[in-house]
């Protein structure tokens, strides 16, 4: 048998050890991924603690994580929309009064109204006017216009006055189409309240010099002027009379 040869002396190899195979992307099991997006800090990867947080789209960062990021400058690509504070809000979560620590299968959170544990499996909501999470189940079937839980007002002809919770991939493109409407909203008004300011002020600095050249023109004449006025003009009289008194001696 010829043993085929390389250029270097070696084995040539064949070509099924050259062309290496194309890998399957990695999927993540969509049950588990709704799980760790229900339980864990979205930036640390930590349990979820109170204080909890959600962006505009549905992340959930324990507090100080994300604001310690945010001190550092330090702030994943992928939450890049999150530039302060005013892109975060507070969410308030029920304690599961039978969770356990050191049980996987516990979870710290539920429903107060339905009492279902947030857990990934079961859909959650956070009303966005008052920052509940509750059970979508619970959310749907009583009827409110105010939040079951601390009886804040909830306006129920907003169709986006909820967050889902975990988002679908489908609730995902809505929600980042409302978080650039919005932004897109705080600029405009941003850049019409500078304009306004800067009208504003261009205004009160052609003001004054008007006002004042139109003061001077109507302001009357002062009681001192008056007399003083009035002063020179008997005494040219006098001296008038004077000469005349003076011209008419022999």
């Amino acid at each position: 048998e010829i043993e085929e040869m390389g250029c270097d002396g070696g084995t040539i190899p064949k070509r099924s050890e050259q062309v290496k195979e194309k890998r399957e992307p990695e999927r993540t099991d969509p049950v588990e991924r709704a799980r760790v997006k229900s339980t864990l800090c979205s930036l640390s990867s930590e349990p979820l603690v109170a204080p909890i947080v959600y962006d505009d789209l549905g992340n959930l960062f324990n507090k100080e994580a994300i604001i310690s990021a945010l001190v550092d400058k330090i702030v994943p690509i992928e939450y890049c929309h999150i530039r302060g504070l005013k892109d975060l809000h507070p969410v308030q979560f029920t304690a599961n009064p039978q969770f356990k620590e050191d049980d996987n299968q516990s979870f710290p959170f539920q429903c107060p109204i339905s009492g279902l544990v947030f857990n990934g499996q079961h859909k959650f909501v956070i009303i966005k006017a008052c920052g509940c999470a509750l059970s979508q189940r619970a959310f749907n079937e009583i009827k409110s216009d105010e939040c079951l839980q601390c009886r804040t007002k909830i306006d129920v002809n907003d169709s986006n006055n909820t967050m889902p919770l975990p988002p679908t991939e489908e609730e995902l493109v809505t929600l980042t189409k409302l978080m650039e409407e919005r932004k897109q909203k705080l600029a405009a008004e941003k850049s019409s309240k500078k304009r306004k300011a800067k009208d504003k002020d261009q205004q009160q600095n052609t003001q004054p010099k008007k006002k004042l050249k139109s003061e001077q023109e109507s302001k009357p004449l002062s009681s001192n002027s008056s007399r003083s006025t009035h002063g020179l003009k008997r005494k040219r009289t006098e001296e008038k009379n004077t000469s005349n008194l003076l011209n008419n001696i022999p």
